[in-house]
C-alpha cells in the first residue's frame, strides 16, 4: 500500500561533527537570517535557546557498527512552556504516509523519539519511547497530551525499528515489527516528520513512504501553488534594482535610519557600526557614523573608524541613535549617544550642536532587572536605544527617551532637562509611543507596562516572565 518513498536519510552524506548551529546560542535569529555554516541536507533545526551550550545534534559514527548516525545529544527536561530539542525534515503538506526509524534511544529516563504530522515545535504528535515502553503524545502550544501508552521491552543496548503510520484522524505505531499502539485523535491532519527528545539518542535511518494516491495529492497540490503565487507576483510590479550603493567598509547588520540630513529633498541614510562590551550585546557602543547620499551613494560625513568583522553584523541590539528634526528648523539632526553622552548632531556636518553627560547609575544594581553579575557595568548609563517621544504636550514631538538594556526609562525634552524616569520589572527592547487617551500627550508601552504621560503606571499585563522584543 505505501510503495512510494517520500523522504529517505540515512545520514552518510554528513561529515563527522556538531549540525550546523549558533555556537552562541544568541538571539540572531530574531533579528537577522543568518543562516549557520555548514551542511545540513535535508534538515532544519527550528529551536533557538539562549540557555543551551553547545550543540544539540552530532554526527557520529561509532567505531564497530561503522553506521553514520544523527545523535541527540542534550538532556532536557520537559517543561511546561519550553521545546525540546527538535530536527525536522519533510513537507507539512504531508497527510497520510508511514515513517519508518531505526533508532537507538541511549537512556531510559525521560523520553525520546519522533514527531509525526509536524506543524511546528508547538504544534505536532509525539511517539516516544518511555520506561515502560512506548507512547502517543499530543503537543498544542503549552499543552503536552499524552493520547496512549503501551507497555512493551526494549533495551538501549539495541537498535529499535519504530514505524508510525498516519492514516485521517488514526495513527498506528508499531515496534520491531509488532502492532503495539493505535490512536484516535482528529487535532492535526497534516505535517512533516522530525527528530526529537529529553535524552541521548541514535538515529540511524530513516524513511516516509506514501500512496500513489498521497502522492498525486502532493503534486497536484503543488502545481496548484505554484500557479497562485505566479498569479499573485503578475499582479504587482516586478522588482528591479534602481541603483546600487558600495557600503564599503562602514556596513552594518539592521542599523540604518533615513532623513533629510541637508534641508532639501534630497535623502540620506546614516549607518552606525559598534562595539560588544562587557557581556555578549549588553553593552555595545557606537564605534563609526557615516552618512550617505541614498541617490548619490556619495558619503556626506563620517565619525569614528570604520572596519569590517563580524561584531558589525552580528548585532541583536538596538544602537542608540536616530535621524529627526529635533529642533524644527527644517533640517533633520542625529541624536545617538556613545561614550556616556548624548548627542545632537548637525545632520550636515556630524558637528555637535548639543550634548549631555547620560545619567549616573545609581539605583543598586540588585533591584533592577537584568544587570549581569549584580553591577552596573560603568558609573554612567551606556544607552540601549533611543526614542523620539510627546509626553509634554507640545505641537510636534521633540522629547527624549532613552532607555538601558532592561530595567529603566528617562526622558528629557529638547533642551535636555529631565522630565520623568520610570523603573518597574521589565522595559523590553524598544517601547512605544502614542497618544492613546486622545489628550495630546503620548502614553508609553513599555514591555509589559502602560505608562502614563507623566512617567506612572497605568496598568501592565500579568506577564513574569522574559519580555517584549519590539512592540
Amino acid at each position: 500500500m505505501y510503495d512510494v518513498t517520500l523522504f529517505s536519510e540515512d545520514f552518510s552524506s554528513f561529515p563527522l561533527g556538531p549540525f550546523p548551529y549558533d555556537s552562541e546560542h544568541s538571539a540572531m535569529g530574531e533579528y537577522h537570517y543568518f543562516p549557520e555554516a555548514g551542511y545540513k541536507g535535508q534538515w532544519h533545526d527550528p529551536i533557538a535557546n539562549y540557555n543551551y551550550k553547545g550543540p544539540s545534534w552530532v554526527v557520529t559514527n561509532p567505531l564497530l557498527d561503522g553506521v553514520r548516525m544523527m545523535e541527540l545529544s542534550r538532556i532536557q527536561e520537559p517543561v511546561e512552556k519550553t521545546t525540546l530539542p527538535t530536527l525536522v525534515s519533510g513537507d507539512t503538506r504531508w497527510q497520510d504516509y508511514q515513517l519508518s526509524v531505526r533508532l537507538r534511544p541511549l537512556s531510559k529516563d525521560l523520553f525520546t523519539g519522533v514527531l509525526v504530522r509536524y506543524q511546528t515545535s508547538l504544534r505536532h504528535y509525539g511517539v516516544f519511547f518511555t520506561k515502560e515502553g512506548l507512547e502517543v503524545q499530543k503537543v498544542d502550544l503549552t499543552e503536552r497530551t499524552i493520547l496512549k501508552k503501551a507497555a512493551v521491552g526494549w533495551s538501549t543496548a539495541e537498535y529499535q525499528d519504530l514505524t508510525v503510520t498516519t492514516k485521517g484522524n488514526v495513527i498506528t505505531v508499531s515496534l520491531n515489527g509488532q502492532q503495539v499502539l493505535i490512536v484516535e485523535d482528529e487535532r492535526y491532519t497534516h505535517g512533516a516528520i522530525a527528530l526529537c527528545g529529553c535524552m541521548p539518542t541514535q538515529y540511524a535511518a530513516l524513511e516516509v513512504k506514501a500512496t500513489h494516491a498521497e502522492q498525486d495529492r502532493l503534486k497536484k497540490e503543488e502545481a496548484e501553488e505554484q500557479k497562485r503565487i505566479q498569479e499573485k507576483r503578475m499582479l504587482h510590479p516586478q522588482l528591479k534594482a534602481d541603483r546600487k550603493i558600495d557600503l564599503r567598509d562602514f556596513g552594518a547588520g539592521r542599523q540604518i535610519r533615513f532623513g533629510h540630513l541637508t534641508g532639501t529633498n534630497e535623502l540620506f541614510f546614516v549607518m552606525a557600526q559598534n562595539q560588544r562590551r562587557v557581556y555578549k550585546d549588553r553593552y555595545p557602543v557606537i564605534s563609526c557614523l557615516t552618512a550617505v547620499s541614498l541617490e548619490t551613494g556619495k558619503v556626506l560625513w563620517q565619525l569614528g573608524e570604520p572596519r569590517e568583522d563580524a561584531d558589525v553584523v552580528q548585532l541583536t541590539t538596538d544602537l542608540p541613535f536616530q535621524v529627526y528634526d529635533i529642533d524644527n528648523d527644517g533640517v533633520d539632526e542625529v541624536i545617538a549617544s556613545w561614550d556616556f553622552k548624548l548627542f545632537i548632531l548637525d545632520g550636515r556636518t556630524g558637528a555637535v550642536k548639543q550634548q549631555m553627560s547620560t545619567p549616573i547609575n545609581e539605583q543598586p544594581a540588585d533591584e533592577l532587572c537584568g544587570v549581569e553579575f549584580g553591577h552596573h557595568a560603568f558609573e554612567h548609563l551606556n544607552v540601549d536605544a533611543i526614542r523620539i517621544v510627546n509626553v509634554t504636550g507640545k505641537n510636534r514631538p521633540s522629547d527624549l527617551l532613552i532607555k538601558d538594556r532592561y530595567a529603566r526609562l528617562w526622558v528629557y525634552d529638547d533642551q535636555f532637562n529631565l522630565v520623568w524616569k520610570f523603573t518597574h520589572n521589565n522595559t523590553g527592547h524598544f517601547p512605544y509611543a502614542y497618544d492613546f487617551n486622545g489628550d495630546g500627550k503620548d502614553e508609553i508601552f513599555s514591555c509589559y507596562n502602560m505608562i502614563d504621560s507623566d512617567g506612572n503606571l497605568l496598568w501592565e499585563l500579568p506577564i513574569s516572565i522574559d519580555h517584549t522584543d519590539e512592540i
